[in-house]
């Protein structure tokens, strides 16, 4: 159980740096147009399935457990939350569907919203699924999909979908064609874990032991990008031998700068600045070098959550690293989230979360660095200490979701908590994600997802 456990963990939080709303505006240079093999299959050879949902309305009632909203202790982050309608009124709704209404599989990999607010749910084996607010679409390596492991999720600046699989390299879908790359035709490695497009209109490709992959789509075909993997034409192919910090990497993550930070398992991290890497390990201060999580604070300084050694503080010219002994809730570092008022908040693995208040810090005495940190755990309200995920929602609620104890909200004075009682798929949420309609979505590992409508919760699985 443990094993299948962090298997998951690690998988999702490769996928959870992936950027989906990039700007449509943004131009790519062009490149002179060169054939290669490619691997297109059109869609309309094999048709998607897709299938309109049929609605089942369940009611509950009691919908909250007894104690699940507790107030908290007199700290708190300096802002109020306006709390989001629903449950609180006694009674709710759950709308079921199974495999017959659409969801290819229940365990989900990944997900992506697009500029056209589709969501995209990458899945363990079942292929990704396109939900576009009525009707799931299912797209899979019978459709021409690479694999049927979806890791990672991206969408273009020019709306272009890709998809990073295990095993079957990585997919662009332009609508119309599935373009698959992998390594008959120059792609080193067909695990694929993060995707991400920069400022210049690079995507880069971080892969299982083959280190990263950049590559600049060739923009003059009219309908689709040219393959240029086979001549290496616009593709860059980074490993240890050019300074990156290992070949497995973990993640990518972007700055407000341009520079490209990477992760790596077991060798600590990098940043590409457009001309050479620079690497960091524990020898140059950082917390540890396998590293699970990236961000970057209002600030500019880059926050670094490990496995097991808490989290480092980058200023771009020293770390600082905070612990359990600093008051951090505990050293196994799962995310990390800034929220609108610059409260950094961590989600750790066994004592629940902590809030970083950055105002409040450069006040203190650099000595006294337990005051900084806040902790809030199953004492507090929140219904479970292990939390894998965090998402400041449009109303600026946090929402946090656990390993067995479903999803908590807090809304600035107390925390509510929703699991499968009150509807949820699971009490195991390992990803939360809002649309563009701000209902909210949860992420399960092997019980499907559960939209929330801020009224009622809709689950989609394959049961």
């Amino acid at each position: 159980m443990i094993v299948v456990r962090y298997i998951g963990l690690l998988l999702f939080f490769c996928c959870i740096l992936i950027r989906c709303n990039q700007n449509p505006n943004k131009s790519h240079p062009g490149s002179d147009k060169k054939n290669a093999f490619i691997i297109s299959k059109p869609i309309n050879a094999i048709a998607p399935i897709s299938i309109k949902l049929n609605v089942v309305e369940v009611k509950i009632t009691n919908p909250f457990q007894k104690n699940s909203s507790k107030k908290i202790d007199d700290w708190a982050p300096p802002h109020t939350h306006t709390p989001i309608g629903g449950l609180s009124g006694g009674l709710s709704h759950i709308n079921s569907f199974s495999n017959e209404q659409g969801l290819s599989l229940s365990s989900i990999a990944s997900s992506c919203l697009d500029r056209k607010g589709n969501l995209w749910f990458g899945t363990y084996g079942g292929g990704v699924n396109k939900y576009d607010g009525k009707t799931f679409t299912v797209y899979n390596s019978s459709n021409g999909l690479a694999n049927n492991i979806v890791l990672s999720i991206l969408e273009d600046a020019k709306g272009n979908m890709w998809f990073g699989t295990q095993g079957g390299g990585v997919s662009k879908f332009d609508g119309r064609v599935f373009t698959t790359y992998n390594i008959t035709n120059g792609l080193p490695d067909n695990i694929i874990y993060s995707i991400i497009e920069d400022k210049k209109g690079y995507l880069w490709f971080a892969t299982k032991n083959a280190g990263v992959i950049r590559y600049l789509p060739d923009t003059s075909t009219l309908n689709n990008y040219v393959s240029e993997f086979t001549n290496k034409k616009n593709i860059k192919h980074f490993t240890t031998d050019d300074g990156l910090i290992g070949n497995a990497i973990r993640c990518i993550y972007e700055c407000t700068n341009g520079d490209i930070w990477f992760a790596s398992e077991g060798e600590g991290v990098c940043k590409y600045n457009g001309q050479s890497f620079t690497p960091y390990n524990i020898t140059n201060g950082l917390c540890s070098n396998t590293i699970w999580c990236i961000t970057q604070d209002d600030g500019g300084n880059m926050w670094f959550g490990s496995n097991g050694s808490g989290v480092s503080q980058y200023n771009n010219h020293s770390f600082k690293t905070y612990t359990t002994d600093n008051g951090l809730a505990h050293n196994i570092v799962w995310a990390i989230t800034e929220d609108k008022n610059k409260n950094l908040w961590f989600a750790t693995e066994g004592n629940g979360v902590s809030v970083y208040n950055q105002t409040t810090s450069l006040h203190l005495n650099n000595r006294d660095s337990t005051s900084i940190f806040k902790t809030y755990n199953t004492s507090h309200g929140l219904s479970n200490n292990v939390v894998f995920t965090i998402l400041e929602d449009n109303e600026e609620n946090i929402w946090f979701g656990t390993y067995g104890g479903g999803v908590c909200r807090y809304n600035g004075d107390a925390f509510v908590t929703y699991n499968a009682k009150q509807g949820l798929a699971s009490n195991v949420v390992f990803s939360i994600a809002q649309d563009k309609n701000k209902n909210l979505w949860f992420g399960s590992y092997g019980a499907g997802i559960t939209m929330y409508d801020g009224k009622s919760f809709t689950t989609y699985n394959t049961n």
